[in-house]
This record gives structure tokens, C-alpha cells and sequence, in this order.
């Protein structure tokens, strides 16, 4: 799942950018798009899987599904999109039909999963909480969602004509750059909370090192106060044999005159 989502999201961050299309020619530079979407769906795919064993586990397993298949219909929205862009210009009474629309319900695909992502997610409030690996994760997520939303905006065809190229080209990249990193950290950890079964194992991780560190300080606790006894117990035999030194240097004093 990591590999696929890194490897998307790479061909999403270099298809926008002006020196890669120049270099390759508009057509290669569609075909990156097409690409980066199908190996989205095959990330989004293998999410699914690991999600349908959790679904029973509510709201966690719940949640995790709710993202993962909601996504994917936005993945396959992006399939037809960068498809039909290979072969029709922008310039195309068509355009908007067949490419921006997939686009932009892909795109609103993608929020709501970012956002259920979130929502289910460790926090406190609204914030994420920190006490864990990739807290980042789901904020980091739904950003990459929310640009990806605005270069869907900003792609609208007016009069034969996107409203702003500059915006929707920087928006994706960037919201590929936060796709990228999410998926970098299955990748690299082999643990992601897109997966509620090792967002779980990272729960009982936790539980199991607060646990140990609180039996580590009751036994620290525990040696300190033994400690504390011995040294008590050490200054009183201190203390009686100062007290039976005096007698017994009077009793061999005393010896010789008996």
C-alpha cells in the first residue's frame, strides 16, 4: 500500500511541474498523470483489503473502511480524468465534462475520506495528539485533500481556459508532496494508521511502554525505600556500638585491679 501511494504520488508531484513537461512532451506528461492515478487506485485497493477484517471493530475498523473505499472511488474518478486529458485539450468544448468533473468529484472523494481519516484519528480536541509515531499522519492527509480540492477548483476550463494553471499545478504537487510523506511512513515503519489493525498495535505499544515505565518507578520507588531502611538500620548499629565502646574500654580498664 505504501509503495503504490509513494509511487502515485511521485508521478503527481513531477507531472505539474513546468521543466518535467517541457522536457518530455505534453503527451509523456498526461501519461505520468494516467499512471500516477492507476498506481493511486492500486494504493487504494490494497488499503481496502487491510481494511474489510476491521470493519466489525467500531468506530476505529469502521472508520478505516469508510476512508479507504471512499478514496478509492476517488482514485478510479482520477483514472478517467487523467485518461481522457491524454487525448482531449483543455481547449475542448468537452473538457470540462469529461476531465474536470471526474476531477472534482474525485477530489471531493478524497475530503470526506481525509476528513473521516482525521476525525478517527488520536486527538485531543481537534488537535492530533503527539504521544505517538506518524501523529502527523491524518493532518498531514487531509492537507494533501484539501489541495488537491483546490486544484480541482482552480482546473475549471472558463472560456477554453483553466481559471488559474499556476494554482492547480502548485497545489497538486504540493498535495502530492503530502500524500508522499504519509505513504513514506508505511513504507518506512511498516506501520501506518491508515491500517486500523497496526493503528491498534501501536495502542497496545503504548499501553505496554506507559506500563512498563510505571512498574519501573514503583520498583525504583520500592529500592529507594529499602535503601532508606538499610541506611536506618546501619546508623543504628552505628549508634550502639558507639554507645558500647565507652563500657568496654571501663571493663578492660577495670580487669588488672581485680
Amino acid at each position: 500500500m505504501g509503495a503504490f501511494f509513494a509511487l502515485g504520488a511521485l508521478c503527481f508531484i513531477v507531472g505539474p511541474l513546468t521543466a518535467y513537461a517541457n522536457a518530455v512532451g505534453a503527451s509523456a506528461d498526461a501519461l505520468t498523470f494516467f499512471i500516477g492515478s492507476i498506481l493511486f487506485t492500486l494504493g487504494g485497493a490494497s488499503q481496502c483489503l487491510l481494511a474489510v477484517p476491521e470493519r466489525p471493530d467500531r468506530p476505529t475498523g469502521l472508520a478505516g473502511w469508510r476512508t479507504a473505499w471512499i478514496q478509492s472511488v476517488g482514485t478510479v474518478l482520477f483514472n478517467v480524468m487523467t485518461f481522457a486529458s491524454i487525448t482531449i485539450a483543455v481547449t475542448s468544448h468537452s473538457y470540462d465534462t469529461v476531465v474536470w468533473v471526474p476531477n472534482a468529484i474525485g477530489s471531493v472523494c478524497f475530503l470526506v475520506s481525509g476528513a473521516i481519516f482525521y476525525l478517527s484519528s488520536p486527538r485531543r480536541g481537534f488537535l492530533p495528539l503527539r504521544d505517538h509515531v506518524g501523529w502527523w499522519e491524518a493532518a498531514v492527509n487531509l492537507l494533501g485533500c484539501v489541495l488537491f480540492g483546490i486544484s480541482a477548483v482552480t482546473g475549471y476550463a472558463s472560456g477554453g481556459s483553466p481559471v488559474s494553471v499556476a494554482i492547480t499545478n502548485w497545489t497538486t504537487t504540493l498535495g502530492a508532496v503530502c500524500f508522499f510523506a504519509v505513504a513514506l511512513t508505511a513504507c518506512g515503519l511498516g506501520v501506518t494508521l491508515k491500517a486500523p489493525r497496526t493503528r491498534r498495535l501501536r495502542a497496545i505499544v503504548r499501553e505496554a511502554a506507559e506500563a512498563v515505565e510505571d512498574e519501573a518507578k514503583a520498583v525504583t520507588s520500592e529500592i529507594k525505600v529499602i535503601e532508606r531502611g538499610i541506611e536506618h538500620q546501619f546508623a543504628r548499629l552505628d549508634s550502639a556500638s558507639r554507645k558500647m565502646a565507652p563500657a568496654s574500654r571501663e571493663t578492660s580498664a577495670e580487669s588488672p585491679a581485680e
